[in-house]
């Protein structure tokens, strides 16, 4: 009702707020139990068709479909990883690092954020991979990096970071989240 009377009265509803008396409570459809069958029934069908490449890298890695996150799956690709990543890996940003994003999307001084640049690690700098981190943490493989305007290091997730090759060759790539590792084209020329 209230909707339907702004509409005719010229209001815009969207931004309306509703009391308790304007709400009226409903009864669910649905049994939570038919719910949980109907979504495991799909996702039995359907789970093939939303990998992608990726990710069935990762669950060929794996040896399971099942990509959610445990302890045991971490250290399994972080195995992988320590086998397979080779040197000369140049990584960045895959977006905005968690300390930036205030300046990044505005309203925060420019010249203070050109400032803690200079000591913090930006989405926007090259790293040189050193090493993956044995600890795994809540933000998953952490790997060591070192920036390579003034070969500061930091250790970042991996998740956070992207592989960067442009002008670089024979670089590696690390595919965040799991950095799974890609040869960067050796027509890219030298560094």
């Amino acid at each position: 009702m209230a909707v339907e009377s702004s509409i005719v009265e010229g209001y815009d509803y969207s931004i309306m707020f509703l009391g308790e008396e304007d709400i009226e409570l409903t009864k669910f459809r649905d049994k939570k139990s038919d719910v949980e069958k109907q979504l495991e029934k799909m996702e039995a069908i359907y789970r093939h068709i939303a990998f992608d490449a990726q990710e069935r890298r990762i669950a060929t890695i794996l040896s399971d479909d099942d990509l959610s996150v445990t302890e045991e799956k971490q250290n399994i690709y972080f195995d992988y990883l320590q086998k397979n990543i080779q040197n000369r890996i140049i990584l960045t940003g895959m977006e905005d690092f968690p300390w930036e994003e205030k300046y990044v999307i505005g309203g925060w001084s420019k010249k203070e954020y050109e400032k803690l640049k200079k000591t913090q690690p930006s989405y926007t700098d090259k790293f040189e991979f050193i090493e993956l981190i044995e600890d795994i943490d809540e933000y998953g493989v952490i790997a060591k990096v070192k920036r390579v305007t003034d070969k500061k290091q930091f250790n970042l997730p991996l998740w956070d970071l992207k592989c960067n090759t442009s002008g670089i060759r024979g670089t590696y790539c690390l595919s965040a989240p799991f950095g799974s590792v890609a040869r960067a084209s050796a027509a890219a020329p030298t560094f």
